[in-house]
């Protein structure tokens, strides 16, 4: 029965109000889980307002490679409590942004700063990467192995990602 200022064919319950406190309890949750387990109540909602009361409460659940704003504003904090100079900052970042377009992408790049911050004596002049004795070469062995099997697993790893996808 519709209660007094409810419009017609309303059950009286707020079902927003039901969302939020389920999302609250289980804030992974999917909006096909919030549903089935409002129905499981006896509480019919709808997938838009799922949605809608999601994304007003807990911002908007982001699709794949979104940045939310609540990620933007931890980022932004973490830049100030680590850096002096924002200016700076974003001057390194152009200029790593440039390495990485050079080396063929961020994951290549992520690899080469690994190995040369690993290895001090590294350098990316390859005439002057000259093994001086046995332990050297095979260190440089071990390295480059390492870089060539980190590679490997991290493509595999995105493959089962869009496998995982579909």
């Amino acid at each position: 029965m519709a209660g007094p200022g409810r419009p017609k064919g309303s059950s009286g319950i707020n079902k927003s109000a039901k969302i939020r406190e389920y999302l609250e309890q289980n804030p992974d949750s999917t909006t096909t889980e919030v549903i089935e387990v409002l129905a499981q109540e006896g509480i019919d909602v709808s997938q838009p307002l799922v949605v809608g009361v999601r994304s007003r409460a807990f911002g908007v659940k982001k699709k794949r490679g979104e940045i939310t704003i609540n990620e933007l504003e931890n980022l932004n904090n973490n830049i100030d409590s680590v850096f002096d100079d924002r200016e700076m900052v974003g001057q390194v970042m152009d200029q790593f942004d440039s390495w990485a377009t050079e080396l063929g992408g961020w994951e290549r790049f992520t690899t080469a700063m690994k190995t040369a911050l690993a290895n001090e004596t590294f350098t990316a002049n390859p005439d002057s990467n000259t093994v001086e004795d046995e332990e050297d070469e095979e260190y440089q062995e071990e390295v480059q192995n390492a870089i060539a099997s980190d590679s490997e697993s991290e493509s595999d790893e995105s493959d089962e990602e869009y496998e995982d996808e579909d």
